[in-house]
């Protein structure tokens, strides 16, 4: 034993740096997978989002050519500046995607300034116009205990907030009627999303922010849609502090409840 334990502990030590090897390269294989991962969510998220300021140009512009100019200037203007609202927030995507080299640092992926809730409201109902009159929708904006103001993106809450309404507008039957309600308390702002539809089953409730999640049952199920739009607004809720949340009015219908932390001017 004693000669050969020279050997014995060379053999140890061999093993224990091969296991160590082993062992550094595994963890380094998971952290690419995640990181992949991180990507490819990244990815599957903000094609969706470009998807809506591009459907909302080609609706402006099938609108611009469905009537006559010359008689009805001002309508043709304010499609003209619709699509071209649409255009710039579609051109700060754009660049926050060419942007984005380090998905895991939160610095890279929000570009925060202070904003009023109602605004954002405001223009998101503006960008969905068209396709609120063609649905013969009714969008109701109330405030309460306002005005107030938050640090977020603009353009993600915008896009979440226009993504929330156009779910309704999909979702909710033929002339609905969508409220979006703000509120500013102490500590937290809400922005709430009702509309009078069928609502989500009860079964289904927890499972409506996972992604490519799509309600698999009744008319629902042959609207366009991937899936991503909720999944990208929790992800974009947790980094800016707050949360989104589903619930069920008493009165019936369908109501989505972004919560961000409250920040003062």
């Amino acid at each position: 034993m004693r000669s050969i334990l020279p050997q014995i502990l060379f053999g140890l030590t061999l093993l224990l740096l091969s296991g160590s090897a082993l062992l550094f390269a595994y963890r380094s294989l998971l952290r690419q997978l995640a990181l992949n991962r991180l990507r490819n969510d990244f990815v599957g998220n903000i094609s969706h989002e470009l998807k809506t300021p591009v459907s909302t140009v080609k609706v402006a512009l099938e609108a611009l050519s469905s009537y006559d100019k010359q008689k009805d200037a001002g309508k043709a203007e304010e499609y003209l500046e619709m699509a071209n609202r649409e255009l710039g927030r579609l051109e700060l995507l754009v660049g926050k995607v060419l942007h984005h080299e380090m998905l895991d640092n939160p610095s890279l992926v929000l570009d925060k300034e202070p904003c009023d809730p109602a605004d954002l409201a405001r223009s998101a109902i503006q960008s969905l116009e068209i396709p609120i009159r063609k649905a013969g929708a009714i969008v109701d904006l109330q405030e309460e205990g306002g005005p107030c103001q938050l640090q977020v993106d603009r353009v993600y809450v915008e896009g979440m907030i226009i993504n929330l309404i156009d779910n309704s507008l999909k979702y909710a039957g033929e002339h609905p009627e969508i409220l979006v309600h703000i509120a500013c308390k102490h500590s937290t702002t809400t922005l709430s999303v009702t509309d009078k539809g069928p609502g989500i089953p009860e079964e289904y409730k927890d499972q409506v922010f996972e992604k490519f999640f799509r309600i698999p049952a009744g008319n629902t199920h042959n609207v366009k849609g991937y899936g991503l739009g909720l999944n990208f607004a929790a992800q974009v809720m947790a980094k800016h502090g707050g949360s989104i949340s589903y619930s069920k009015p008493p009165e019936g219908g369908c109501r989505f409840t972004l919560e961000f932390p409250r920040t003062e001017s």
